[in-house]
């Protein structure tokens, strides 16, 4: 028998490979990456872009109603939250002792947007405040005091982000914000720092401190009412070109013996941050007891500045 022209052998090879290719293409075609801007939409680089991109998350959040949907978004928007190729951005953007710190915090912090945000009352929510924080070279950055800058080689804008209930109460959101291949992401790092060295006692071992040492939110009318010193009248320093009352936003740490030991800027003008900075640390606070021992305090504190000491306020307003 005659065998087979080549050449059919050959076209029924090239007509299998056609039927097969797309079903090898499917088995082949990677995974949509982790961090795809696009799952929800996309957002510029903006202090508009985070607020609706906090929106968004805030309406999804309303739609859910179960414990396995909260889960769910917990993980869609960590995967775009995280920093992609982390240690190599930071490396980028810090000097190296201070991308090492920043590194080793944020690999043992999960950004869990979704379930820091959960303990809110979407209901209540009134306003979502959005800072964007730039600076034009390292010295600028340096010189502003702000915790998340310093070690910075290349200075890139950071956001901070906060919530306002009804009742005016303020809500801070404990990340800071960069944005990173076209998305917004998670800085995993602390707003403040206290070095244990300058840590007051409180009577208990420095051992211990950690063990026993946790800090703590407090609310708001609670926190004044446990403010000793009582605030003077501040002037705004007259370089500023700005005329009238002028509002920064400040994270305090309040130590276990009512000293101010660190603050961190949230929002407002930036010359005047070092300024508001000085003026709380000098606040005084009853000592606060958690399980009969001292302990420490987080507050967001609201510090009004004038250039007219009859109009001066400052005022505090602590999450809890």
């Amino acid at each position: 028998m005659r065998p087979k022209s080549p050449l059919l052998f050959l076209f029924g090879l090239i007509w299998i490979s056609v039927l097969s290719a797309p079903s090898l293409a499917a088995k082949q075609d990677p995974e949509p990456p982790r961090n795809e801007p696009s799952t929800f939409g996309f957002y510029p680089d903006s202090e508009d872009g985070l607020r609706d991109f906090l929106q968004t998350i805030f309406d999804a959040m309303k739609r859910e109603h179960s414990e396995d949907g909260w889960a769910h978004l917990n993980d869609r928007f960590n995967q775009i939250l995280v920093i992609p190729g982390a240690k190599k951005w930071l490396a980028s953007v810090y000097k190296p002792s201070a991308a090492r710190e920043i590194a080793a915090a944020h690999r043992s912090t999960s950004p869990n947007l979704v379930a820091e945000l959960e303990r809110y009352d979407f209901d209540q929510l009134s306003e979502i405040k959005v800072t964007r924080v730039e600076f034009t070279n390292e010295q600028a950055a340096l010189s502003s005091g702000i915790q998340f800058f310093v070690g910075m080689k290349n200075p890139v804008p950071i956001y901070t982000a906060y919530l306002i209930d009804r009742q005016g109460r303020i809500h801070l959101i404990w990340v800071p914000f960069v944005y990173v291949q076209r998305a917004f992401r998670v800085l995993g790092t602390t707003f403040w720092k206290v070095e244990d060295d300058k840590r007051p006692r409180c009577g208990i071992a420095p051992a211990l401190q950690h063990l026993l040492l946790h800090p703590v939110f407090v609310d708001g009318q609670i926190m004044q009412q446990k403010l000793v010193d009582p605030k003077p009248p501040v002037l705004r320093p007259r370089a500023s070109d700005s005329p009238g009352p002028r509002t920064l936003v400040l994270l305090i740490a309040v130590e276990c013996d009512g000293s101010v030991m660190a603050t961190e800027y949230v929002s407002g003008p930036l010359e005047l941050y070092k300024k508001a900075s000085e003026i709380a640390r000098k606040w005084r606070y009853q000592i606060t007891y958690m399980n009969g021992s001292p302990s420490e305090v987080l507050s967001t504190v609201t510090i009004t500045l004038d250039s007219d000491p009859a109009r001066s306020d400052s005022s505090s307003e602590v999450r809890r």
